[in-house]
């Protein structure tokens, strides 16, 4: 059950989420007007999983709504840009069990906001709708053409109508290089890597990817903040029993890196990270323990001892990272993982300073006095040990604020009980990022 002052802490820790939720998710972008003007204004992003057929901005003359039949597109700096064009496609789905017998002919015209995934004298863009995923291809300039896939299933078996590789044959070919790409084009399949590829050797490979970071990436991440360093695990002193150290504070400071592996969206990372941090801890206890055997045989001892440890760690932590909307100005993420911590100091150990006087009769001699004091080693820390990451965090522009837990690790046994020790942390960090895609970051 937490206490008032862990409470008081908790709500201290969250209060910076609260206020950086109060944001709405509007992010600095642009639209071009009829006439091919660009207005900076910010665009409010949801989840695009689908192209979006209308889009909410504001800017210095109010609020507006951009349809594709009212604008020549827009972008989310950082983001994607969409253009607006009126297109012909073939809406029927490409996956699943219910693919019909023979190729659809069923077609539809519509204006529509097209994802610019490659631009340059050869663009490639991206429509996504509740049915399927196609692409759309511009030859220096023209209006953009479908690159036709098609599937059907008939008495079991699979066909496809790969059309689009003749068009971007034939697309090389007009550059005089479809020699030397034809295998290739051959092996591609209907998938935006596949396809961006291809486009950015039409493009000499200087087409600008515009899109939320790229597969492949890595960002840096330089952090510091606090780690309360946790330790559930009851203990017995060199007297006193069924002790507990209170959470042990410490600064913290650590460097990572993570590489995207989503293409184009940049929802999932794989990261890893080193940081080090410290905890010295002390628990004071003093009282009477005694033995009564018989009037002739008892002793009284009353103790005064101080419990301590201290130690220093390198943490490595390895995880995966998945952002809720990549979209959004203000982005929310959580991790999981492993972490791992290596003890560098040399006497990482539990220990006891203690005084004691003891007064007792033995075989009904007079009773006698001894004083006792000393040092006793309670417990060795195990040099390495780890256990589950999980946290949550938000991030905005280059910037996040990370809280953390690792679930306490076994670390050891005590001395003669054999009882574990366990120690977790809690962490509430700050980090900035350094990389080419760093607004998912």
């Amino acid at each position: 059950m937490l206490t008032t002052k862990s409470r008081l802490l908790l709500t201290a820790m969250l209060f910076p989420f609260g206020l950086m939720a109060q944001h709405a998710n509007m992010h600095p972008g642009y639209y071009l007007n009829l006439q091919g003007d660009t207005v900076t204004c910010e665009i409010e992003v949801s989840n695009w999983n689908r192209n979006p057929s209308n889009v909410h901005a504001a800017g210095s003359n109010g609020s507006l709504e951009l349809r594709p039949l009212e604008t020549k597109g827009f972008g989310v700096y950082g983001l994607a840009d969409y253009v607006s064009a009126n297109v012909t496609y073939h809406p029927e789905k490409t996956t699943g069990t219910d693919l019909p017998d023979n190729y659809s002919e069923k077609v539809d015209t519509a204006w529509c906001f097209l994802k610019l995934l490659n631009g340059g004298n050869v663009a490639l863009y991206e429509l996504t709708t509740n049915q399927r995923t196609v692409f759309f291809i511009s030859d220096h300039g023209d209006a953009p053409t479908e690159l036709l896939y098609r599937v059907a299933a008939a008495d079991g078996q699979l066909k496809e109508d790969q059309h689009y590789k003749q068009i971007l044959l034939r697309i090389f070919n007009k550059q005089g290089t479809g020699e030397n790409y034809e295998g290739r084009i051959e092996r591609i399949s209907y998938t935006e890597g596949d396809l961006i590829s291809l486009v950015k050797r039409l493009n000499n490979t200087a087409g600008k990817i515009h899109a939320n970071g790229v597969s492949g990436e890595f960002d840096f991440v330089v952090f510091g903040g606090w780690q309360s360093y946790l330790f559930p695990s009851p203990f017995n002193g060199a007297y006193s029993v069924n002790n507990h150290f209170s959470p042990g504070l410490s600064t913290l400071a650590g460097i990572g890196v993570l590489y995207n592996i989503t293409p184009y969206s940049g929802k999932f990372s794989l990261g890893l990270s080193a940081d080090y941090s410290t905890y010295n801890v002390t628990e004071n206890k003093s009282g009477t323990v005694g033995h009564f055997y018989s009037q002739n045989f008892y002793d009284t001892t009353s103790y005064s001892e101080r419990l301590h440890s201290s130690n220093a760690f390198v943490t490595l932590k390895l995880f995966l990272v998945y952002v809720v909307n990549p979209y959004a100005r203000v982005k929310f993420y959580v991790k999981g993982g492993i972490w791992y911590s290596f003890s560098v100091k040399k006497d990482a150990e539990i220990y006891s300073d203690y005084t004691a006087t003891t007064i007792g009769t033995v075989n009904g001699l007079p009773p006698t006095t001894s004083i006792q004091s000393g040092r006793s080693s309670l417990l060795s820390i195990s040099k390495s040990f780890g256990n589950i990451l999980t946290a949550g965090g938000v991030r905005i522009g280059k910037s996040q604020l990370e809280l953390g837990y690792g679930l306490p690790s076994f670390t050891g046994r005590f001395n003669g009980t054999g009882i574990k020790y366990k120690i977790g942390a809690i962490s509430l960090t700050y980090g900035y990022l350094f990389g080419k895609h760093t607004s998912v970051q």
